[in-house]
């Protein structure tokens, strides 16, 4: 099912998706720390969350039919074997985010409340303020780590299909 589409491996197609939602999502993480982009970046954070998680998916499991049907061997096999490695991490690295999106967007979702009777902030507020602040500050940091293992994982598939053994140069000047 993820082998292919019309008659080109599927991998490298979907892999330049990927490698484009996954950054902007963190971006739209990091973004997130702000008190005053929360309530605008709550939904398209959280499709993008759920989105990337498919997308994802899909990469993963098209990078499998890929391997197999390549069947490599010696410094190609160990080249495509670790760039899997780093893409496994990035699948729990990507669902430790998601998770924390959804935790946050119904943590910040507004509230009608009552305005309050005086202009001192309650303990309750306090507390949710902080709380609110701190699961941002993970968002944040589960976002950064997104977006540095999408670079490891695309660096070392670059690797893979282009010098699987180190030795080439690409510098035009030698």
């Amino acid at each position: 099912m993820f082998d292919e589409f019309r008659d080109l491996p599927l991998h490298p197609l979907v892999v330049h998706a990927t490698v484009v939602v996954l950054p902007l999502i963190a971006l739209m993480g990091v973004l997130f720390v702000m008190p005053r982009l929360r309530a605008p970046l709550r939904w398209p954070l959280l499709a993008g969350a759920l989105v990337s998680l498919a997308l994802l998916v899909v990469t993963r499991q098209s990078g499998e039919a890929l391997k197999e049907s390549l069947n490599l061997g010696g410094a190609s096999a160990d080249a495509v074997e670790r760039h899997q490695e780093l893409a496994d991490q990035l699948v729990w690295i990507l669902v430790a985010f998601a998770v924390l999106v959804v935790i946050a967007v119904i943590a910040t979702r507004p509230t009608k409340a009552p305005p309050p009777q005086s202009t001192e902030t309650t303990s309750s507020q306090r507390r949710e303020a902080v709380a609110q602040t701190a699961l941002a500050v993970l968002v944040l940091i589960t976002a950064a780590a997104v977006g540095v293992q999408t670079a490891r994982v695309g660096e070392a598939g670059s690797k893979a299909v282009w010098n699987p053994t180190g030795d080439t140069s690409f510098d035009t000047n030698d």
